[in-house]
């Protein structure tokens, strides 16, 4: 019977995968391609039911049609090569950042894309405005049709369809974004927010730019990260706003920039550029185990005093704002630590949240470094994230550290975009 299982099982994958996995693709926490795929058909019931399903929307799609599938990790039965915009399948889809219709649809369109799949009920880990431009889209999209409760729509081949609105009315009940009315670019902000896991102690909202300020009794600021302004419509310059806010705390007026455009303009005005930093995204799932490691839900002395001891800037009122700027985070949180004969030898932090886990904080004592600890603490954060649903993992890496770019890169995480902090000279 496994032979005859197994021989039905390479038939099916092969006539209806949908498309070239690497090696070491996974598509949900610790199930292969393979692994899903076999589990999948060989359930009973409602699974049995939804290969059929896929057959069927197959089915009604004309031959040679490629699918964008929105929101669905598993579409096995699908007979046709797709494309997946689910986070921790892919990293190269966001609609937020392509920031309009028309461009969402070229991109889609340069990928080979001819017709859209989605849920009414399907939440984008993208962001909230990139599933509204996203939603534009496939409202627009032709010939549409509803083949078991899912939504089928044909791609427009020429020009992209009016452009949606330029605000949203949000209704929030969490602490990414209070409820109120924002500009569809603030919105297209990936989630979960840079401050979702390094919250600044005060902020404010000005022409789609985020003001982050955190600084200490002693007028130090703590990160560069929590004192810096988030343009999150580059499209728009309120300088003037940025400089007032920094000026009237004491601080350099800063803006952390991943926009080349916008970084050309601020070094032609004569802002000086440093920190240039890599953002590293990848999958959770086929990550080693580790032991040895203490995770801790809140950081203790010896966790904190570790960390600063590494990457601390300033003294005691500069590292109490640190400690408060942790104990403000309200997404699930863990410390995870490598000690030793009483002493502490590596710690690391991780947030997560919306199927991320955010990797903050890695520090390894300068005598105890090269020696697998760095490896040690950001594989115990991973297994504790997939018990707290995650799927996939970012972090920010200096371009100038090649070492912990190395260590990351062998924990199967590749560069995802590019940003620096520009300040005013």
């Amino acid at each position: 019977p496994r032979i005859a299982v197994l021989g039905v099982t390479a038939l099916l994958l092969s006539a209806y995968a949908d498309v070239p996995f690497r090696q070491t693709h996974r598509i949900w926490r610790h199930s292969s391609p393979v692994e899903n795929g076999a589990d999948f058909i060989a359930r009973r019931g409602p699974g049995g039911n939804r290969l059929k399903m896929w057959s069927e929307i197959g089915f009604a799609l004309p031959p040679g049609a490629k699918p964008l599938v929105h929101g669905v990790e598993t579409h096995l039965g699908l007979p046709r090569q797709t494309v997946t915009d689910c986070s921790g399948l892919q990293f190269g889809i966001n609609y937020g950042r392509w920031g309009s219709v028309a461009e969402v649809w070229r991109h889609l369109r340069q990928m080979g894309v001819t017709h859209v799949i989605w849920s009414g009920d399907v939440e984008q880990a993208d962001s909230i405005g990139g599933e509204a431009l996203l939603m534009a889209l496939a409202r627009s999209t032709l010939n549409q049709q509803v083949v078991h409760n899912l939504h089928l729509g044909e791609l427009p081949e020429a020009g992209p369809p009016a452009e949606p609105g330029t605000h949203i009315l949000y209704v929030g009940c969490n602490d990414h974004w209070r409820t109120g009315i924002y500009s569809l670019a603030t919105l297209a902000e990936p989630l979960p927010p840079a401050n979702y896991a390094w919250p600044p102690l005060e902020q404010e909202h000005v022409e789609g730019w985020r003001l982050r300020a955190a600084r200490s009794t002693t007028g130090m600021p703590v990160t560069k990260r929590a004192n810096s302004a988030l343009p999150l419509d580059p499209s728009r310059l309120p300088l003037a706003d940025v400089d007032h806010f920094y000026r009237a705390r004491g601080l350099a007026s800063r803006i952390q920039v991943s926009d080349a455009a916008l970084d050309r303009t601020l070094v032609d005005l004569g802002w000086v550029g440093a920190d240039d930093t890599i953002v590293m995204t990848g999958p959770l799932s086929g990550l080693p185990a580790t032991t040895g490691v203490v995770v801790r839900r809140t950081p203790d002395d010896a966790w904190l005093d570790c960390w600063w001891s590494v990457d601390g800037r300033g003294g005691d009122a500069e590292k109490a704002v640190a400690r408060e700027q942790l104990g403000r985070i309200r997404a699930p949180a863990a410390y995870a630590s490598v000690r030793f004969d009483g002493s502490t030898m590596a710690v690391a932090r991780g947030v997560a949240g919306r199927g991320w886990l955010g990797v903050f904080a890695v520090a390894v004592l300068p005598e105890h470094r090269r020696s697998g600890l760095g490896r040690m603490v950001t594989l115990a954060l991973a297994q504790w994230a997939q018990g707290q649903g995650a799927s996939a993992a970012y972090l920010q890496v200096l371009a100038s550290n090649t070492g912990a770019r190395a260590l990351y890169s062998g924990l199967g995480l590749a560069p995802s975009y590019c940003y620096r902090y520009l300040t005013n000279s």
